[in-house]
């Protein structure tokens, strides 16, 4: 098993010139996936929905009642 020094000395070489690790990776991903030159298509845009009126009669009932009631009495 590799020493942790040699192994970050392998990466501090790697990491070393980043125009050699672009063409580097850029060169394997063409490899594996071919030309990359092409932009992807931007999916369509949804319009907005319109903007809601008063809330439904079922929505509003909560407000009516902001306190608990007491059972009756008997």
């Amino acid at each position: 098993m590799p020493d942790v020094l040699e192994q970050l000395g392998f990466a501090d070489l790697v990491c070393d010139d980043p125009d050699w690790l672009r063409d580097e990776f850029t060169a394997i991903i063409d490899a594996n996936f071919g030309e990359t030159s092409r932009k992807r298509p931007e999916p369509p845009r949804m319009p907005l929905p319109e903007p809601a009126g008063r809330p439904a009669r079922a929505a509003r009932t909560s407000q009516l009642w902001r306190r608990q009631r007491s059972p009756p009495r008997s």
